[in-house]
């Protein structure tokens, strides 16, 4: 029964149901509290319900349940890293690094926190060698444009993004970062239609709805 209340509850999350996805993880934890993925799955959903605190302690609690787990490490970095707590969500990402060195996202986080720190150059150093595995990456080369643009390198920023786009020609966050890029270099038309198309792509994205 628990396996199939599971399968329930990731197909309404991944079809954006979170509430239903939300009813299925607790149903799943009231006949077993300790499930792991239940635990952490119901704080990503906390999470993006907004309630940071309660998706802290969930995913928490699933990480005291499977220590091993990288993806459980990820995430309480992502909900650290929202609450500003940078150090605590560097040493998460890391700890979810140890755990699986190649994982692309917690690398990517981890340069993201970095650059939160202005802690530049370390962050250059993770995306580098991550590009260095995975060149194509749309995800790594996004990160590096981001960088690029926090720097003022505002050309190599652009280039990253279009490297990034060529790799995954609907890659949102590439499409709201080189509209970026295109405002700061005076483009304003080529601008708003990166942000047009970012939110084509996903209209509930914050930061194109802020940036447009």
């Amino acid at each position: 029964r628990v396996a199939a209340l599971l399968d329930a509850a990731m197909t309404a999350h991944r079809a954006g149901a979170i509430d239903e996805a939300e009813e299925g993880y607790r149903a799943i934890l009231e006949l077993k509290p300790d499930h792991a993925d239940a635990l952490h799955l119901l704080g990503v959903s906390r999470f993006q319900n907004g309630a940071g605190r309660e998706a802290f302690d969930l995913v928490s609690r699933a990480i005291s349940v499977r220590p091993d787990a990288a993806a459980y490490q990820n995430t309480l970095g992502t909900i650290l890293r929202s609450a500003k707590e940078y150090e605590r969500a560097a040493q998460a990402f890391g700890q979810a690094l140890r755990l699986q060195p190649d994982y692309r996202d917690a690398r990517n986080n981890l340069a993201l926190v970095l650059c939160d720190q202005k802690r530049f150059d370390d962050a250059r150093t993770v995306l580098r060698d991550s590009l260095a595995d995975k060149p194509d990456d749309p995800v790594l080369l996004t990160g590096m444009g981001r960088l690029h643009l926090l720097t003022d390198d505002i050309e190599a920023a652009v280039g990253c993004f279009h490297d990034a786009l060529k790799a995954a020609p609907d890659h949102v966050d590439a499409f709201n970062n080189i509209g970026v890029a295109f405002n700061l270099l005076g483009d304003i038309a080529g601008a708003r239609a990166s942000f047009e198309r970012a939110l084509e792509l996903d209209p509930s994205h914050v930061d194109a709805h802020y940036n447009i």
